[in-house]
């Protein structure tokens, strides 16, 4: 999995992230290639990103015992290995038999994993693998506070001073079943529960907006401290820009036109190049300017 370009500040509000991996087939699932060619999908380069929240949609599908131990327990072995960065696996299914055999294969292997009843229920998503009493607490204590805790909040609800609170959350983290997003010490680093993962590119039906995904957090969260609409923003920032580079847009519609009108293809597939190559040059830049 390729390593992804560090988040930005606004960015970094919206973390983990939550990506959904299905496997091709429904009802009973027995075939050893089909789980293999699965298993490597889910950690498939195309869009996983850290923190990353991977939600393994198993509804529909019933995996015989032996396919279920070779789909989850290397899975949970990457997650605690850490290959892929803080990446969380959630697998989700209504089936009760299917969650109770994952809940055991985690506990038997020892490997940090989620199960959900249902893909729309991440909500519900509880841990299973190498827990401790008081690390099954502080997973309830996150829940109850919202899933994204600071230690003064933690110490506030318990009662503990802040060194005892920040050891009972890093307990969480280090068994990775929370994520933890260091912040200035003015505001305290940011502890969040996998269950608060938001699937960053899944459109607003009333307020969707046509922006490349890496900018997507970026207007949401401007969008947010503005109490505003994303869409509403992007149409000004598009109107703003139309207002202020109009002469130049004017001229290089009349010569696409004019271009255009006299069949010269040569002209128009130079411009092209032209314009993609600025569009290269420009997300060039944006991706190596410091953050």
């Amino acid at each position: 999995m390729s390593k992804r370009p560090q988040e930005t500040v606004l960015e970094r509000q919206y973390l983990p992230r939550l990506e959904v991996r299905s496997p091709a087939t429904g009802g009973i699932v027995d075939d050893p290639q089909l789980i293999e060619d699965f298993q490597n999908e889910v950690f498939a380069a195309s869009g996983v990103s850290t923190p990353t929240v991977v939600l393994v949609n198993l509804e529909g599908r019933f995996l015989t015992l032996s396919a279920l131990f070779q789909l989850v327990v290397p899975l949970g072995q990457k997650v605690r290995a850490r290959e892929y960065g803080d990446v969380s696996v959630v697998f989700a299914t209504p089936d009760p038999a299917t969650r109770e055999s994952i809940r055991a294969l985690a506990q038997t292997y020892q490997v940090p994993l989620f199960i959900a009843p249902g893909a729309d229920r991440l909500s519900e998503a509880e841990p299973v693998g190498p827990m401790t009493q008081g690390e099954l607490e502080t997973i309830a204590l996150m829940r109850r506070l919202g899933g994204r805790v600071t230690v003064a909040q933690v110490a506030e609800a318990t009662g503990l001073d802040a060194p005892a609170a920040a050891n009972r959350l890093n307990s969480v983290v280090g068994k990775h079943f929370a994520y933890r997003l260091d912040r200035p010490k003015s505001a305290g680093h940011l502890y969040i529960a996998p269950w608060v993962a938001e699937q960053e590119d899944a459109p607003d039906p009333q307020h969707d907006f046509d922006v490349p995904f890496g900018m997507r957090a970026d207007v949401k969260a401007l969008a947010a401290l503005q109490g505003r609409a994303p869409d509403e923003l992007v149409a000004e920032a598009v109107n703003t820009f139309i207002a202020l580079h109009q002469d130049e847009l004017k001229d290089d519609y009349a010569k696409m036109a004019q271009m255009m009108r006299t069949g010269d293809s040569e002209g128009i597939a130079d411009y092209s190049k032209r314009f993609s190559k600025k569009k290269a040059q420009a997300h060039l830049r944006n991706r190596n300017s410091p953050k």
